[in-house]
């Protein structure tokens, strides 16, 4: 037996918790709203700098530093595998385990918010992150990822969640504090728990923690940014070490309109329009294989970033001119077929039901409808069976792919 429960705690947190009597192990995911986006904040009318990679760099500290010692080394000696995320948009720390759950809980929470972490602890853990950093530097499609969000992003900061090596070096005690003391607060947090366990005593104990745990209450504001509904470049390209040349067209698609609904159900309907008309299977796809434009598959992958629907196709090739042509053609020219779209709607619901097997296979995309989407509901097989094929149409032919960017890497 499955139950979901979604819920408020009175100082702000809000809980997602998944009961499922038929399993044995436990999960649990914190996030909180600070990630690289993160680069500015507003107090008593002051800008206040955050340097790019301040988040990621929180993230180790609190980890590696805790009033506990090393989180990653304490739970691995109690069997539990536990590991910490940064992104964009936010840090992620989870575990999972099949024993001491609650325990662990208390301790991770306890860890995250009583800070411990000293000013002489900073050049310790910059040394790692410089290391990681300089790992990254060489990885040429780390670079164009980079490249393409610079790019196709007029006013939102640098997706850079380490930072370059002079904001590694700017970042210090006091702005790790203060951005621990703005952010880890529990309105600006979500917790996901699923395994068997009783909802309502599992919340009692989660608000428990939090009652005996000290905040500081600093007003602050985020600032304002208005992106601009089009690329900031059109076209761009770097040499690196590679041994083929390497192009990609990256679209940048308004959704803003859509209900949060609306852009969960999107998703299906552009994985079915990537399987029909930009996998490995389609005509187009062998159409270039045959023709030489190629000889890989495309790579091709949605994304979400702000009110954006990032939608991108690349594949290595050395006629650029010919390959982007041949996509921008076939985006004004896109597939549907009725056959095959009631394929991929069965295929759907056959995994949904697969997937009612496994918990993880269930929570992983309720948390992305919740984080991605803002729709507090899981998938259902009753909202796949109400998908239609006009819809589907409809929902495509409304994007508007007028405006995207073309980057590149090619053979020093």
């Amino acid at each position: 037996m499955r139950e979901v429960k979604i819920t408020n705690l009175k100082n702000g947190l809000k809980l997602v918790l998944v009961r499922d009597t038929d399993v044995h192990s436990y999960h649990f995911d914190f996030y909180v709203n600070f990630g690289g986006l993160n680069q500015e904040v507003i107090i008593d009318n002051k800008k206040i700098n955050i340097p790019c990679g301040v988040a990621h760099f929180l993230e180790h500290t609190l980890i590696e530093k805790s009033k506990y010692g090393n989180l990653v080394e304490l739970f691995s000696k109690k069997d539990i595998k536990f590991n910490g995320l940064t992104n964009y948009q936010r840090t992620t720390y989870y575990f999972s385990t099949m024993h001491n759950f609650k325990g662990s809980i208390k301790k991770l929470l306890v860890a995250l918010h009583d800070k411990k972490f000293k000013n002489k602890d900073i050049s310790l853990i910059k040394e790692p992150i410089i290391e990681e950093l300089q790992g990254k530097k060489d990885e040429k499609f780390f670079k164009l990822s980079s490249l393409v969000f610079h790019n196709m992003f007029t006013s939102l900061p640098e997706r850079n969640v380490i930072g370059t090596l002079n904001d590694i070096n700017n970042i210090d005690y006091d702005i790790l504090s203060l951005c621990h003391d703005i952010f880890y607060v529990p309105s600006n947090e979500i917790i996901f728990i699923s395994g068997n366990f009783i909802i309502d005593d599992m919340i009692k104990y989660i608000e428990s923690i939090y009652d005996n745990l000290s905040f500081k209450s600093i007003k602050y504001e985020l600032p304002k940014i208005e992106e601009a509904n089009k690329v900031k470049v059109k076209e761009d390209s770097f040499k690196t070490k590679t041994n083929k040349d390497y192009t990609r067209i990256s679209y940048k698609i308004d959704i803003s309109k859509l209900t949060s609904f609306e852009k969960v159900k999107l998703s299906f309907y552009i994985s079915y329009l990537i399987d029909d008309n930009f996998s490995n299977r389609s005509n187009l796809n062998l159409n270039l294989l045959k023709n030489n434009i190629t000889v890989y598959d495309l790579d091709c992958n949605d994304s979400y970033v702000d009110k954006y629907l990032v939608f991108e196709i690349g594949t290595y090739t050395n006629k650029k001119e010919e390959f982007v042509s041949i996509i921008t053609d076939k985006i004004n020219d896109l597939e549907f077929n009725e056959d095959k779209f009631l394929i991929h709607k069965n295929q759907t619901i056959i995994n949904f039901l697969l997937r009612d097997d496994t918990l993880g296979a269930f929570i992983n995309p309720f948390i992305d409808n919740i984080l991605t989407f803002g729709y507090y509901n899981y998938d259902k097989i009753s909202d796949v069976e109400d998908l239609s094929f006009t819809e589907y149409k409809e929902m495509i032919n409304k994007l508007d792919f007028s405006n995207y960017t073309i980057n590149s890497f090619y053979k020093e």
